[in-house]
């Protein structure tokens, strides 16, 4: 927890006249994702020291948003599942070399998604000199439903659908994986006013065909 100073309550007689040496905080919770990141960076150092069970626990605790990507990203449910496992077995292979550094394993493992996603769409849609046809590709075919729960809304699932991929990828990341937009900016090697921008225009977008995106993703 981390504290913010707060007012010097009546002290006792004894102690009145050190108050100026004692500080008062007002203790502030941490917040859930930050619990959650420090806790599979323990696991993550379990792993290392040769516990394949906490590696069962970042299995459990990632798979759902990494295939939930997968979904958005390749837009084919199979295709996703595979991708999913080749990402966990690829971070299972790595993760001997791999350094916390402060960053969360979470940033780590969608980094890697993201890059096989890449990878993939290059195979199947686009030809392998022109790596950036994914990033502005728009496609039309209907959603899937990677953010239900998050959005209940079906229309405005289907439109986020339609958005280019890059401003799908935003919205998944920002929304469903629950990154900020900085860590986006890091995660999809963009500048962070790259991903305000791609942000903007998705919610922009939205809010032009469906009025009751603005309360969700406001």
């Amino acid at each position: 927890a981390s504290g913010r100073p707060a007012p010097t309550p009546a002290l006792p007689a004894p102690v009145a006249p050190h108050a100026q040496r004692i500080v008062f905080v007002d203790v502030e919770p941490v917040p859930k994702q930050a619990v959650e990141d420090a806790d599979s960076a323990r696991l993550v150092v379990r792993v290392q020291a040769g516990d394949r069970d906490a590696f069962s626990e970042l299995y459990l605790r990632y798979f759902d948003g990494i295939y939930g990507y997968f979904v958005t990203a390749l837009r084919d449910q199979h295709e996703a599942e595979d991708a999913t496992q080749d990402v966990f077995m690829q971070a299972l292979r790595a993760m001997p070399r791999y350094e916390l550094r402060g960053q969360p394993p979470r940033r780590w493992l969608y980094r890697i998604a993201r890059n096989q996603a890449i990878d993939r769409g290059r195979r199947r849609r686009c030809a392998p000199e022109d790596p950036t046809t994914l990033e502005t590709r728009i496609d039309a075919a209907p959603a899937d439903d990677a953010f239900d729960g998050m959005l209940s809304d079906a229309a405005l699932i289907a439109h986020i659908g339609r958005l280019p991929h890059a401003q799908r990828e935003v919205l998944f990341l920002r929304y469903a994986a629950g990154f900020d937009a900085t860590e986006v900016a890091v995660m999809t090697n963009r500048s962070p006013a790259a991903v305000r921008q791609l942000h903007h225009r998705a919610i922009t977008e939205l809010r032009r065909r469906t009025p009751a995106a603005e309360p969700a993703l406001a």
